[in-house]
């Protein structure tokens, strides 16, 4: 119901028209005109919630209130007409800063080593350290990923129920962050009704970037977060896809790949919406299958 509301809102207010990327494939331009910032719809909804269920849960709060926060400045800049939105330089402050004032507050857990079985206790400082760099580089991969309809959000869930399985299998002791988190999943399952192709909504950096930095809180929790880069392999192959076509065509003049991140790739390959998201789907699946195997 509220995602009705908000998706009524967005439309017949014109509050949030969607900017298309200029040299984004042709196909997105049907796109123009679809609401966004809907990341502040559901987040909201799903704060809401958490608060009134889990008050005792406030760093999970915390962390959807200052990454949606951050998302929909960003996402306003868009709108009123500078397409890039903020610069990095600022949006990267911006994210390192907050995550820092979070992992500050945040119990030390100790970190597994890949592939050993030992663990690392690391210590105050090296600790926050680690933390704002995982939660600031999950939630721009969460954005990089954010560019086809269902993607950003079919990630998140995979990446979710994973943790949701570590949990189950003792393997992780975060039942606390996992519930808490539960009511972004389903209000992400929820708006995934409205964002099935054709979208009627995006959800905009307002809610990519929540559902990345609390990919990142997780396995911070979990002891497993060195393993991060494995299992959310898709993730880190978008950002990697744009920092390679960046690098290539600053010093070669030569773009690897059509278009970056990596799904508008595949999309100018001529796989369809679904093909990627369904593809992109399995493959972390995959990894993520390979990973619980190595460690059982």
């Amino acid at each position: 119901m509220a995602c009705l509301m908000g998706l009524w809102i967005f439309k017949n207010q014109n509050l949030a028209p969607e900017v298309i990327r200029k040299d984004g494939p042709k196909s997105h331009f049907v796109k123009l005109g679809t609401p966004t910032m809907a990341g502040v719809c559901f987040m909201l909804i799903a704060l809401v919630w958490m608060l009134f269920m889990l008050p005792d849960q406030w760093l999970c709060a915390m962390t959807v209130l200052g990454f949606m926060l951050i998302g929909a400045i960003d996402d306003w800049v868009k709108i009123k007409g500078k397409q890039r939105g903020l610069s990095m330089k600022m949006k990267m402050l911006l994210l390192l800063t907050f995550s820092a004032g979070l992992m500050y507050f945040v119990p030390i857990v100790p970190v597994r080593v890949p592939w050993a079985d030992i663990t690392v206790l690391l210590d105050k400082w090296a600790y926050v350290a680690l933390g704002s760099l995982v939660l600031t580089a999950s939630a721009n991969a969460m954005n990089f990923t954010d560019g086809v309809d269902g993607l950003c959000a079919t990630q998140f869930l995979i990446l979710w129920l994973g943790m949701m399985i570590l949990f189950l299998l003792n393997l992780a002791d975060v039942k606390g962050l996992l519930l808490s988190t539960g009511y972004v999943a389903v209000a992400v399952v929820a708006f995934l009704y409205f964002n099935a192709q054709p979208a009627q909504m995006f959800m905009g950096d307002s809610g990519s970037l929540p559902l990345g930095a609390l990919i990142g809180l997780l396995f911070m929790h979990s002891q497993w977060v060195l393993y991060l880069p494995w299992i959310g392999l898709v993730l880190v192959l978008e950002v990697v896809s744009v920092m390679i076509q960046i690098i290539s065509f600053k010093t070669r003049g030569v773009r690897v790949f059509k278009m970056a991140p990596l799904h508008h790739h595949f999309e100018l390959l001529g796989w369809s919406n679904m093909q990627i998201v369904l593809r992109f789907l399995l493959a972390t699946l995959l990894v993520y299958l390979m990973f619980l195997l190595s460690i059982l």
